[in-house]
């Protein structure tokens, strides 16, 4: 297998799982937050504040998704590097 297609899977692959982990880890700290409900911020008795619950969803995707993208590359190359030689 070339080095190119090597390298595209491992791209595929870093972007679909630490995509994953940041939707998942971001919806559960925006409903965290919204169920903790500091200072009344996040819903009050006119309902819920949309802006702080999506502010918060992309407070934690983005970095999430930024830091955890660079280290599943590295491990899937070095998966197929291990698997390469069995």
């Amino acid at each position: 297998m070339s080095v190119v297609v090597r390298m595209g899977q491992a791209a595929r692959f870093a972007f679909l799982a630490s995509g994953f982990l940041a939707v998942f880890l971001a919806v559960f700290m925006a409903a965290w937050s919204w169920i903790e409900n500091p200072s009344g911020i996040f819903h009050n008795e006119n309902g819920t504040n949309w802006k702080f619950v999506w502010d918060t969803a992309i407070s934690w995707f983005l970095p999430t998704l930024i830091g955890l993208m660079p280290p599943a590359f590295l491990a899937h190359i070095g998966w197929q590097w291990i698997r390469s030689d069995a």
